[in-house]
């Protein structure tokens, strides 16, 4: 079977519920990237040690 028609039927078995999930992890992830973008800039600016945020 070639690699195309087997991509092809891979893609047609994905029903609506599954390219929608598929989509919100990928946005939940993006969001934790942000956050953790947040954190480390605020760690930056502050001058505190991981540790100490932890606390």
């Amino acid at each position: 079977m070639p690699t195309s028609k087997r991509a092809d039927i891979l893609f047609c078995d994905k029903d609506m519920g599954n390219i929608k999930m598929s989509r919100l992890i990928t946005r939940q992830i993006r969001l934790i990237e942000q956050l953790y973008g947040v954190f480390e800039k605020c760690e930056q600016q502050s001058g505190l040690k991981p540790y100490e945020i932890a606390r």
